[in-house]
Parts: structure tokens; sequence; C-alpha cells
């Protein structure tokens, strides 16, 4: 599986780790909690809500990158 993959090498090479956002057609909680469980960071199911999406996105960048936020602020 990619996500753990990614999640191995991460470790392995002592790096940061990198926001990864399932997106699939199901719904249900026991499928968002496997795509967790797997190593991603959050879960989106088709068809996207563009908050949702937009939510999620918001969150990872800011958590990675607090500069932008403080940019975004003075504008």
């Amino acid at each position: 599986d990619a996500t753990q993959a990614i999640r191995a090498f991460e470790e392995s090479e002592q790096l940061n780790r990198i926001p990864i956002i399932a997106l699939t057609a199901h719904a249900v909680k026991e499928h968002q909690q496997k795509a967790i469980d797997m190593g991603m960071d959050f879960h989106l199911a088709k068809p996207i809500e563009a908050e949702r999406l937009k939510d999620a996105l918001a969150q990872y960048l800011v958590e990675n990158h607090p500069e932008k936020t403080q940019a975004n602020q003075r504008h």
C-alpha cells in the first residue's frame, strides 16, 4: 500500500510527516477508520463537498506552513 510505504520511508529517513488525504467513494465509518488506520490523515468521500476539502487543506497547510497563515492575515 502506498500510504504505508510513504510512512515507512518518512520514518526511515527521519522526515516530517506528509499529510495524506484519502478520497474514496466510501462514506461509511468503517472505511473512514480503515483509511486512518492505514496511515492517512483525513478521509473525504465522493462526492466531495467543497467546504470539507477546503477545511482539510487549510488544516494541513497551516500545520505545515504557519508562516503562510501570518502572510494571509496581512492581506
